[in-house]
């Protein structure tokens, strides 16, 4: 999809596709004016049932929202707090032992020597320079491999393999040795070879590929939405439980942003954007009946999701939260 394209990605346009689509339905199978449709999704297809229900109640009988972002904002700084939790919960020490790494990487990012070392302990694709963005997307894909595993570990081996590995001390090696054995035990499960360090290569492709490396976990499309409507990227910077590297930031997707929109931007745009969705599609304070959000204690989103009953949804909206991850 070219960028000229892309500009017809928005809210309003999926809403009123969505709608098309239920009166095209209604008409080739000759259903009746009082069929009752049912809207229902995850994340931001939830937060789409939950719209539909609320601007179109005389279409969309009710609605089921999963694990549905409804407050918008640049980004989630807690992102990560959710994979902390996860990783506390099973033992502290396996936390600790991720955020000692994670700041020792940080240390050793500031020389020539350590990013070196970096280098080899890591398996890179190539030699990490000294450029800032290269080291934030060299530590956003490490992050990412984790998420992978541990967001979807209902069965807990995955944060058991890991955190027996964070916690090994038989054999005296540093935090950073361990944390680079957690990341090439996930890549050899994936069968990759290497992580990438050159953000400049990555956002290259991004011009011409709809779905980018996994590692991003991205997709052009959802990308361009985000930049221009939804923001909630993934970042560490104000997290108060999960102390992560200083290079988990908005910097990288800003720039990411300026690549698939055809302007430059900010933090500054992207929050008046995400400030105009909420203000267009009631926040946290949408009102409708016959609307059930469902949420997990362990999404990583949680924050900006509803997961209880306040002023104006407080006789209105149903909510269940249930243990751990819905996903």
């Amino acid at each position: 999809m070219s960028t000229k394209n892309l500009v017809y990605l928005s809210i309003q346009q999926t809403l009123q596709d969505l709608i098309y689509f239920i009166t095209e339905m209604n008409v080739k199978h000759g259903f009746s004016e009082d069929t009752k449709w049912i809207a229902i999704g995850g994340a931001k297809g939830g937060s789409l049932a939950a719209w539909l229900r609320y601007l179109y109640s005389n279409v969309v009988h009710g609605a089921v929202a999963s694990s549905a972002p409804m407050h918008f904002q640049p980004e989630i700084a807690g992102y990560y707090d959710t994979i902390g939790r996860i990783l506390n919960d099973y033992n502290p020490r396996c936390k600790v032992a991720i955020e000692q790494a994670h700041a020792k990487l940080d240390e050793m990012s500031q020389s020539k020597n350590g990013r070196r070392e970096i280098s080899k302990l890591m398996n890179v694709c190539s030699q990490l320079s000294s450029l800032d963005m290269d080291y934030q997307f060299f530590m956003t894909i490490g992050m990412n491999y984790l998420c992978e595993v541990l967001e979807k570990d209902h069965s807990r081996k995955g944060v058991e393999q890991i955190c027996t590995i964070m916690m090994n001390k038989s054999e005296e090696s540093s935090p950073v040795e361990r944390y680079s054995n957690v990341i090439r035990m996930i890549m050899n499960h994936k069968d990759e070879k290497c992580i990438a360090t050159k953000f400049s290569d990555f956002a290259a492709t991004l011009k011409t590929l709809d779905i980018l490396p996994h590692t991003m976990k991205i997709k052009r499309a959802d990308l361009y939405e985000r930049c221009t409507q939804y923001g909630l990227f993934p970042t560490s910077t104000s997290s108060k439980s999960f102390h992560l590297s200083r290079s988990l930031k908005l910097d990288l997707y800003l720039v990411l942003c300026s690549i698939v929109v055809p302007f430059k931007v900010n933090e500054n745009y992207l929050s008046e954007m995400t400030k105009k969705t909420n203000t267009a599609y009631a926040g946290l304070r949408i009102v409708a009946n016959n609307l059930l959000f469902v949420g997990g204690t362990e999404d990583p989103s949680s924050q900006v999701q509803i997961t209880s009953k306040d002023g104006k949804n407080e006789k209105k909206c149903e909510i269940i939260v249930v243990k751990g991850r819905l996903t």
